[in-house]
């Protein structure tokens, strides 16, 4: 109730007696029961209750997971693709249209949404398969013998 309602619900129950305003009442088929006050407040029409206030309503935010055109299920701003049938994030879907393993930022924007993901089996660069490792530490070991060379000469 506002000050200006309040000013004007006490100079109303000052002005009338009560029998006056139960006649009121009988007359616009409202209650008779209760207080001067009571009476009163029901003939101005005023509201005792609070209003509610509509900044304390929270709304929650929607989030859009769209089916693209590769025929994933795609959070757009993200990139996070979704298994259709666990719901939950396996990946990032690439500028190709590939679908990337999830890496350790990734699953930070999965926390920041509070998607559920699956944790990939290797959460940095996967490792290179046997044969590839092999071959690259025969090249580091061959830079290093010329390195030797060229301190003998």
């Amino acid at each position: 109730m506002n000050p200006e309602e309040l000013k004007r619900l006490n100079a109303f129950i000052r002005q009338n007696s009560k029998p006056e305003l139960t006649k009121q009442c009988l007359e616009k088929n409202l209650s008779v029961k209760g207080t001067k006050h009571d009476m009163a407040v029901r003939l101005l029409g005023i509201s005792m209750r609070p209003s509610i206030a509509v900044e304390d309503v929270a709304q929650r935010p929607i989030l859009l997971i769209r089916r693209n055109q590769h025929g994933r299920y795609v959070h757009d701003p993200t990139r996070l693709v979704f298994d259709k049938l666990s719901r939950k994030v396996v990946g990032r879907e690439g500028k190709n249209g590939e679908v990337n393993d999830l890496q350790r930022n990734d699953i930070q924007v999965c926390q920041q949404y509070k998607f559920q993901y699956v944790l990939p089996e290797y959460l940095d660069d996967p490792p290179y398969p046997l044969e590839k490792k092999m071959v690259r530490e025969k090249e580091l070991v061959s830079d290093e013998e010329d390195e030797v060379e060229e301190d003998e000469e």
